[in-house]
């Protein structure tokens, strides 16, 4: 409807050193989960952040959740439509990419499980980028009434990488 919600956390923050990969960071707030990751990695053998996000979840029962994703400059793609698949009911649509020659893909949600939460705060600042922002996007497109977006703002880049195996898969190609 437009107008303004506010609301009272006391937390204390602290800082974190880089995490590729989803943690859970301890806070002093009842029934409240703290995450973090700093990049959306989606990578077949060592680090996905969309599995290693779900593990965190299916062990905790919080009514809330707080998403740091201050300094998260984005990554792959997939990685963000997998984190938002956690959230999210199947079907939604998460982006779509435009190309250069004007086609168009759109992704979708596939799970049919997703976890709820009744807040979802999400930290920001102006390094958060990329998939951050699409995946952010999604969240406040969907859930108005119960994401609050905290921080500064963003990069604003808003475009998406998508990732390519090579050789077999030795190597991944970002473009």
């Amino acid at each position: 409807d437009g107008t303004l919600k506010y609301f009272t956390y006391n937390l204390t923050l602290k800082e974190a050193s880089a995490v590729p990969y989803a943690k859970q960071i301890d806070v002093e707030y009842e029934d409240t989960l703290m995450v973090k990751w700093d990049s959306f990695v989606h990578s077949n053998d060592s680090y996905n952040t969309a599995s290693d996000l779900e593990k965190i979840l299916k062990n905790d029962n919080s009514k809330n959740i707080i998403i740091d994703l201050r300094d998260n400059g984005g990554g792959a793609l997939s990685s963000a439509i997998n984190i938002s698949d956690l959230f999210l009911p199947k079907g939604k649509l998460i982006t779509t990419l435009q190309y250069k020659d004007g086609s168009k893909d759109a992704f979708y949600t596939n799970n049919e499980q997703y976890y709820d939460y009744e807040k979802i705060i999400i930290l920001q600042n102006e390094n958060t980028a990329s998939a951050s922002e699409v995946f952010i996007s999604a969240m406040l497109h969907y859930y108005p009434e119960k994401v609050y977006l905290v921080g500064t703002e963003s990069y604003g880049k808003g475009i998406a990488s998508l990732t390519t195996e090579v050789l077999g898969g030795q190597y991944y190609l970002q473009y």
